[in-house]
């Protein structure tokens, strides 16, 4: 077929049906008027290595494959700090998180052991369907009700500490600590009955906790500058919770004369420490006037009673 006569059959396949190109023939080239008429060469595609295939060059030849690997793209230097943002953010508030259920899963073992003498023993079950969780959840954060119990008192016990310590920072005086510290326990079992139902109801007050360790710090000071006068300190530190504990335990079960309770059992606190009758009254007096004008401004948990 003469060259004229193939050109005649390429453009009249152009404008009736787009042809369709095949690799290694000639075909005509299916864009604009004027290349309607032109030839173009597509060469077949050649496996070479890892199935490469081979590019043309613009004057038509064929060109070798290339073997260079691919370098990875360069990372911006802003990318790492975005980044270690982004996954701060997500552990802060992954602990945020964490640290409200267990702040959670603690009120409701509160609540539950604050009423358990009077229903039988708090069990996990009790918590769990308290605190409206899974018990899968419970067992994320503790091992066992015991543990629970145990952070719990030791929580209080810090938060105890840390309220008589933001209330007699500059207060260097034994006995006025004695005195005071008897009176702001009942007081807050009278603002927060579950709190004082969990301490009165349970022994995890009793171990070294920071409230003992303070207990024991002020006693043996009290001595040493000839205030308190006894020969077993264990004995003066068990005296001292006991009459404390008891008397939270009072406050949650009696409306009747509180004031007056409260009163007279820190008067025979200071008295069994080896304190005169007179002088522990005006303490526990002066104590009392202290803490209704530092308490509402010192303690986070204070109300009006």
């Amino acid at each position: 077929m003469s060259l004229s006569a193939r050109l005649s059959l390429s453009y009249f396949h152009c404008r009736t049906k787009r042809p369709r190109l095949k690799w290694g023939r000639l075909e005509p080239c299916p864009r604009g008027f004027a290349a309607r008429c032109t030839l173009v060469y597509r060469p077949r595609v050649r496996k070479v290595g890892k199935k490469m295939k081979q590019r043309v060059s613009s004057d038509g030849s064929l060109a070798e494959p290339s073997t260079r690997k691919r370098q990875p793209r360069a990372e911006s230097a802003v990318t790492p700090a975005v980044s270690d943002k982004a996954v701060n953010f997500r552990v802060r508030v992954a602990r945020e998180r964490r640290a409200r259920m267990r702040a959670r899963l603690l009120g409701a073992t509160m609540d539950v052991c604050a009423v358990a003498n009077s229903q039988g023993p708090a069990v996990i079950d009790d918590v769990i369907r308290a605190a409206k969780v899974s018990r899968g959840t419970f067992y994320k954060h503790f091992d066992s009700l015991e543990q629970a119990l145990a952070e719990l008192g030791a929580q209080l016990a810090d938060e105890t500490v840390e309220g008589l310590r933001a209330m007699y920072e500059k207060v260097d005086d034994p006995l006025h600590r004695t005195a005071s510290g008897p009176q702001l326990m009942m007081i807050h079992s009278i603002v927060d009955p579950v709190w004082g139902r969990f301490v009165a109801h349970t022994d995890h007050l009793t171990s070294e906790s920071a409230f003992i360790s303070a207990i024991r710090e002020n006693t043996i000071v009290g001595r040493e500058r000839g205030i308190f006068r006894y020969s077993s300190l264990e004995a003066a530190i068990d005296l001292q919770f006991g009459a404390t504990r008891e008397g939270v335990r009072h406050m949650v079960t009696t409306r009747n004369d509180r004031k007056g309770y409260m009163q007279d059992l820190c008067v025979m606190n200071l008295m069994a420490l080896g304190v005169a009758h007179k002088r522990a009254i005006a303490a526990v007096r002066n104590a009392a006037e202290d803490i209704m004008l530092r308490g509402p401004i010192s303690l986070p948990w204070w109300k009006s009673f």
